[in-house]
């Protein structure tokens, strides 16, 4: 069975990797921290570019548990959240790149860490949950995606409209790429902004556009059921309940 998980379990599981990456493995005399950052988020540790890419989609991994634990009715959320902001303070801080790993790591306390782990759990019991994704079903969705947008660009609908769809459906390819960051809850969050972004366009959408779009909404249903627990059906909002005897088959 897939391994629940959270938002608040992924961010833990990052830093974690990182708090664990010791000096003593390390054949140089001094570890740049960025070493660290590229090992941990799978960037190009030979490019600033990308590790302060993957900086900025840890940096967006943490604002979701942040929304996250906001949305929960608990006691002492406070707490969380300012174990939440030190580590926002920290990635952002504009020596992160170029510091000694020992100097970032001395500011991260087994305290701060603790606490995020707790969120995670949190999350986890509280919150709608989530599941892990094989990296076997990612590249099949992915590859289910890269189809839809060749049909997409194929077809006779107007190029606005194409325009829209594809990019609609890039921001779940996207959520997939940074899956080793952001999780399942990058992916789920992805497929629900892309209904909504369609359902709010649909009413004065053509009948052939209309007809690509609920192909679009039918990867994002599958998507949101791949890393859901429980019947996703029963948790769509109505609006988009009303359009499921449209879709094309497969979910």
């Amino acid at each position: 069975m897939s391994e629940i998980t959270s938002s608040g379990k992924k961010l833990y599981s990052l830093l974690k990797e990182a708090w664990d990456e010791d000096e003593s493995n390390h054949t140089q005399k001094k570890v740049w921290a960025k070493n660290i950052w590229a090992k941990v988020l799978g960037a190009d540790a030979s490019s600033n570019t990308d590790i302060s890419a993957k900086l900025g989609q840890l940096i967006v991994l943490l604002n979701d548990v942040k929304n996250d634990i906001q949305s929960l009715e608990i006691p002492n959320k406070d707490k969380f959240l300012k174990a939440l902001d030190k580590i926002q303070v920290l990635i952002l801080s504009k020596n992160m790149l170029d510091d000694e790993w020992f100097s970032i790591k001395g500011k991260i306390t087994e305290e701060t860490l603790d606490l995020i782990d707790a969120c995670g759990d949190l999350l986890a019991a509280k919150s709608n949950k989530l599941i892990e994704v094989l990296p076997h079903d990612l590249e099949k969705l992915q590859q289910e995606i890269r189809k839809l947008q060749d049909n997409i660009r194929d077809s006779a609908i107007d190029k606005e409209s194409k325009i829209f769809l594809i990019n609609e459906l890039r921001k779940i390819e996207d959520s997939i790429i940074c899956y080793r960051i952001r999780g399942s809850s990058g992916l789920s969050k992805a497929s629900e902004e892309v209904s909504g972004g369609i359902l709010m366009k649909y009413s004065n959408m053509s009948k052939k556009v209309c007809d690509e779009a609920l192909k679009v909404i039918n990867i994002a249903i599958k998507t949101n059921s791949m890393v859901s627990v429980g019947e996703r059906i029963s948790k769509l909002p109505e609006s988009l309940k009303e359009l499921l005897p449209l879709l094309p088959p497969g979910n």
